[in-house]
């Protein structure tokens, strides 16, 4: 019986070595790194960047297919290097890390699956608007009332919104000072990076005059001999 165990030792040592030798050895890998929003919409325009590798981007599925040879149980590490203007990373940093793992057949090609969850970025909008003379009307941003137009036909107001959205602001004319026609209004693209958006009107309300109410005079009678003679 000890000769037996004596024998079967250097066996299972050549085995275990055998093990780690097949865990050693350089295979090969696909990463593929997919761009989404949180609600599931592929992002394209995504650059994932790794040391050695040239920088490349997300298609129109949201992927990015990374290639590479490495050991069963290595880290590798890349990186998110830029994003859409429009969005941001909802969660993690843009500094990736995974581990490589065989499963299955470990003479394939493994492809390992990694993703990156986006959200839309809003930015801060001022938003100024005048008109040549109309004090005091109401002012709308996409159909709702944000401002009114000071007594110097003047008003301004802050908006948070994703750069390419649209924004149509209204001087509210004929609701207000019941002009006939459209109400002055002007769209804008919002540009990347917020900033500040001005709209003029040339709309000119002729102001309204009211005559004064008579007020009559009043009268005070003092009765003659009021007074005392000297």
């Amino acid at each position: 019986m000890r000769i037996v165990r004596q024998a079967l030792l250097p066996v299972c040592m050549l085995a275990a070595l055998g093990g780690c030798e097949r865990n050693n050895q350089i295979s090969q890998y696909r990463v593929r790194v997919h761009c989404a929003l949180t609600d599931g919409t592929a992002a394209s325009g995504v650059a994932i960047a790794r040391a050695g590798d040239p920088v490349r981007e997300s298609d129109a599925h949201g992927d990015v297919l990374l290639h590479l040879e490495g050991r069963e149980g290595q880290e590798i590490q890349f990186e998110i290097a830029k994003l859409p203007a429009a969005l941001m990373l909802a969660e993690g940093s843009p500094t990736r890390k995974l581990v490589l793992k065989k499963l299955g057949d470990k003479r394939a090609v493994v492809e390992i699956l990694h993703e990156v969850h986006l959200r839309p970025k809003k930015e801060s909008y001022v938003v100024l608007v005048s008109a040549a003379q109309a004090p005091m009307l109401a002012v709308a941003a996409n159909g709702s009332e944000v401002a009114r137009l000071n007594t110097r036909s003047a008003a301004a107001f802050r908006l948070a919104g994703k750069p390419g959205d649209e924004l149509k602001v209204t001087i509210l004319a004929s609701k207000d000072a019941k002009t006939q026609g459209s109400d002055p209004t002007q769209s804008f693209t919002l540009p990347e990076k917020g900033g500040i958006l001005s709209f003029h009107s040339n709309l000119f309300i002729k102001p309204v005059f009211r005559k004064p109410p008579v007020v009559k005079p009043t009268v005070n009678v003092v009765p003659w001999g009021g007074g005392k003679r000297q």
